[in-house]
C-alpha cells in the first residue's frame, strides 16, 4: 500500500492561490471590514478601497499622501463533523500500517481501527475559503488612484470510502491490500483581479459625491481532480489536464453622498461583465455575475458605525442555495492608536450561518498598521483575518 496523502492534502488547502468562490458577494478578505462584519460599501478607508468600493479612494483626509496595504490574508474554514482532525487520523493509521510487513495482531487491530475512520469520514467534505489581496494607493485632490492585486479562493474537499475498502482492511491479512479504491475529490474555482482604480471628488451643492471606477483584468481557473488515497498527489493539481485558465476583462464601478460630515451612502456594483467558464470535463460551471451591494456609515472622530445590504444573490461552491446578506459593524477607535471593533453577518435567505465578527488594529503614529479579525459561525465554521500596512 503506497503512503496516504491525506494530510498533504491538508497543507494545500492551507497554501493553495488559485481557488476561488461561485458568484459570491465578497470576492475578498480584508481584515477591517470582515471585523465589522464585512461592511465597508460606504465606510471603508481609502487604502482599502478598491477591495470594496473604488469610489471611497477620493475620501481621504488632508495628512494622506501615499498607502501601502501588504498583505491581506485571510482564510475560513467549515468543519462541523471534526473531519480534519479524522482525515489526520487516518493518515497517521496508514502510515503506521505501511510499517508492518507481516500479519501481526497489531496490523489487524491497526487496520481495523482504519477501516473504522474510513467508514466514519465517507461522504465528507471540507470548504474552505483563502484570500491574497494587496494595494498601493495614491491620493489626490484631482484623481485619485490605486494599482491592487486580489485572490479570493473557495475549495471543497469530497471524501467517497468503498466498502470494498472496508472489507478489505477487516480482512485476515489486511497487509495484503495493494490499493485503495476509495477517492478524494478536490474542486474549486477561482478569480485573481489585478487592476487599476480610479476615483474623484465632486460638490453637488454642497454635498460632496465620489465616483470611483475599478478596470481590471480576471485569470479565471477552475479544476477538478479525482483520484485514489492511495495515488492522490497534490503535484498533480499543477498538470494542464486538472485545471482550466481564461483571461477576461472586468470592471467594478462606485459612487459614495456624504450629505453631512458624519454620515455617508454608497453603492458599489463589482463584475460588471458576467463571465462564464466551464472545466474541462464539462461538469462544473462557473460564473461571474454582476454583484450589486449598498451601504450606510456613521462617523466620528472615535466612533464608526456601518450596515451594508446586499442587492443581488450570491452562491458558492458549497453553500446550499443563493445568498444575500446583510451586515452590521462597528469601530471604536481609542486613543487614535487602538481601535476595538465588531460585526454580524446574517443571510436573509437563510441558506448560509449567521457569522459573529469581531477585531483589533493596532497603528502606532498613523503610519504602521496591523489588523487582526476572528470570524465564527453556527455550523462551526471559522476564520482569521490579518494585515499590515503603511500610510503616509
Amino acid at each position: 500500500m503506497k503512503k496516504h496523502t491525506l494530510s498533504t492534502l491538508i497543507a494545500l488547502t492551507l497554501s493553495s492561490g488559485y481557488i476561488s468562490p461561485i458568484n459570491a458577494a465578497q470576492h475578498y478578505f480584508q481584515s477591517r471590514s470582515d471585523a465589522m462584519g464585512g461592511t465597508g460599501v460606504a465606510s471603508a478607508h481609502y487604502l482599502s478601497a478598491p477591495l470594496m468600493n473604488p469610489a471611497l479612494l477620493a475620501r481621504f483626509s488632508h495628512k494622506d499622501d501615499l498607502g501601502l496595504l501588504l498583505p491581506t490574508i485571510g482564510f475560513q474554514i467549515a468543519d462541523n463533523d471534526d473531519t480534519i482532525n479524522g482525515i489526520n487520523r487516518a493518515s497517521d493509521l496508514i502510515d503506521e500500517l505501511n510499517q508492518y510487513t507481516s500479519n501481526s495482531l497489531q496490523a489487524r487491530m491497526t487496520a481495523n481501527q482504519l477501516a473504522n475512520q474510513l467508514e466514519m469520514l465517507d461522504n465528507a467534505t471540507i470548504p474552505l475559503q483563502v484570500g491574497l489581496a494587496g494595494v498601493l494607493a495614491i491620493p489626490n485632490q484631482i484623481v485619485s488612484f490605486a494599482v491592487f492585486s486580489n485572490t479570493y479562493l473557495d475549495l471543497q474537499v469530497t471524501t467517497d470510502i468503498n466498502d470494498s475498502d472496508i472489507t478489505a482492511l477487516r480482512s485476515p491479512d489486511p497487509t495484503a491490500i495493494n490499493d485503495l479504491v476509495s477517492t478524494i475529490t478536490l474542486q474549486g474555482v477561482g478569480v485573481t483581479d489585478v487592476g487599476l482604480s480610479l476615483a474623484s471628488k465632486f460638490m453637488l451643492g454642497n454635498t460632496p459625491v465620489y465616483l470611483g471606477v475599478s478596470p481590471k483584468m480576471q485569470a479565471i481557473g477552475f479544476y477538478q481532480y479525482t483520484d485514489s488515497i492511495d495515488d492522490f498527489d497534490a503535484g498533480n493539481l499543477e498538470e494542464d489536464d486538472n485545471m482550466n485558465d481564461e483571461i477576461a476583462f472586468n470592471i467594478d464601478a462606485g459612487f459614495v453622498v456624504e450629505p453631512s460630515k458624519h454620515f455617508t451612502f454608497g453603492l458599489v456594483a463589482k463584475n460588471m461583465i458576467s463571465q462564464q467558464v466551464t472545466n474541462s470535463a464539462e461538469t462544473l460551471i462557473y460564473e461571474i455575475k454582476p454583484q450589486v451591494t449598498t451601504g450606510f456609515a456613521l462617523h466620528s472622530a472615535w466612533f464608526t458605525a456601518a450596515i451594508d445590504i446586499d442587492i443581488t444573490q450570491s452562491q458558492s461552491l458549497s453553500s446550499q442555495g443563493p445568498s444575500k446578506y446583510t451586515r452590521f459593524g462597528v469601530e471604536m477607535d481609542v486613543w487614535g492608536w487602538l481601535q476595538l471593533r465588531g460585526g454580524f453577518r446574517y443571510d436573509v435567505n437563510a441558506n448560509d450561518s449567521n457569522q459573529v465578527t469581531f477585531g483589533m488594529g493596532l497603528s502606532p503614529f498613523s503610519t504602521f498598521h496591523f489588523d487582526i479579525t476572528g470570524m465564527l459561525s453556527e455550523d462551526d465554521t471559522f476564520g482569521l483575518v490579518a494585515q499590515t500596512s503603511f500610510t503616509f
